[in-house]
């Protein structure tokens, strides 16, 4: 009876965790976590600790737990996290399938992200049988990037404050978001394919990189101006974000919030960058970079989902 009593509990208190976890917590505690593996991944990156596994995926150094050195202890943490991930993310598309309507789009995008993360742990293996490729590390981080954007997309479209809110969105303010979230992407992966490729410290001035203004070819050179000019190009787009939000008077308050979020952390990313060459590549500086440029690239992608949240509810 004991048994069949303890049984019985364990059903109910499960029962209510089902009822009480929503696709919407599975959304945000997944951004979250999503938002540390780009942390930890740069660390990895940044520290030097992509083959603290040694050449071995997904095991480690031959074993399921190795033996723990500074790099390894890195790398391994990196893949745990990314485990999780995967689990939260599969669990994300099951609650998705049973119980939002066929029709919902989260339910398309709860399967893409569940393909993100399996691509990109294929790319993680990649990445190691490469022995850190500049294009399989920029590579890997751009899907990285591109499932932290779904999973704020599946978080925010079933947001209840989003269904009360009654702002009023525009094609102006979503060609504006478009832009600026297309430029911000390709903004991280030359940041990437810089930084992975030795082409950090090859200017090293700010903000103007000797004789060289604009990329004629190929070189570590070429590689960084390219970077530079894609800030510049980023910087704009979200200037014409913010000001296209400001000027809708229908606009809600958040989006015009998390563009001017976005246009902060910009700003503050590309102090970081000069900070790069200033302080020679320190490595919490190069991390800090990251972690504004990931921040630009979320704020962008949820200003452009509250637009298109508010033109779909105009519309209905």
């Amino acid at each position: 009876m004991a048994e069949r009593a303890s049984s019985a509990g364990w059903r109910r208190g499960l029962a209510r965790i089902r009822q009480r976890v929503t696709l919407e917590h599975l959304g945000i505690t997944t951004v979250i976590l999503g938002y540390v593996l780009i942390l930890i991944g740069g660390v990895v990156r940044i520290e030097g600790a992509g083959m603290g596994c040694g050449d071995d995926w997904p095991i480690c150094n031959g074993k399921v737990i190795p033996t723990f050195t500074y790099l390894t202890a890195i790398e391994y943490l990196h893949r745990v996290v990314a485990g999780l991930i995967l689990l939260l993310t599969t669990a994300l598309t099951i609650v998705a399938w049973r119980t939002v309507p066929p029709h919902d789009i989260r339910r398309g995008l709860s399967v893409s992200a569940l393909a993100l993360v399996l691509l990109q742990a294929g790319l993680g293996a990649v990445t190691v049988f490469a022995e850190l490729d500049p294009r399989a590390v920029t590579a890997h981080l751009g899907m990285a990037q591109a499932y932290f954007a779904v999973v704020i997309v599946i978080a925010l479209f079933g947001s209840k404050r989003l269904r009360r809110d009654t702002a009023r969105g525009s094609a102006a303010i979503g060609r504006a978001a478009a832009a600026a979230c297309a430029t911000t992407f390709i903004l991280l992966l030359t940041g990437a394919y810089t930084a992975s490729s030795g082409a950090a410290w090859a200017c090293p001035s700010w903000p103007l990189c000797g004789d060289k203004y604009v990329p004629t070819g190929w070189s570590l050179v070429d590689i960084h101006v390219l970077h530079r000019w894609m800030v510049l190009f980023a910087l704009v787009a979200i200037i014409w974000l913010v000001l296209a939000s400001v000027r809708n008077v229908g606009a809600s308050a958040p989006l015009t919030l998390f563009a001017l979020a976005a246009l902060g952390f910009v700003l503050i990313e590309t102090l970081i960058g000069a900070a790069n060459i200033w302080l020679e590549l320190a490595d919490w500086v190069r991390i800090s970079h990251l972690a504004a440029a990931t921040l630009v690239w979320g704020c962008l992608v949820t200003a452009a989902v509250l637009n298109a949240r508010a033109m779909a509810r105009s519309t209905a």
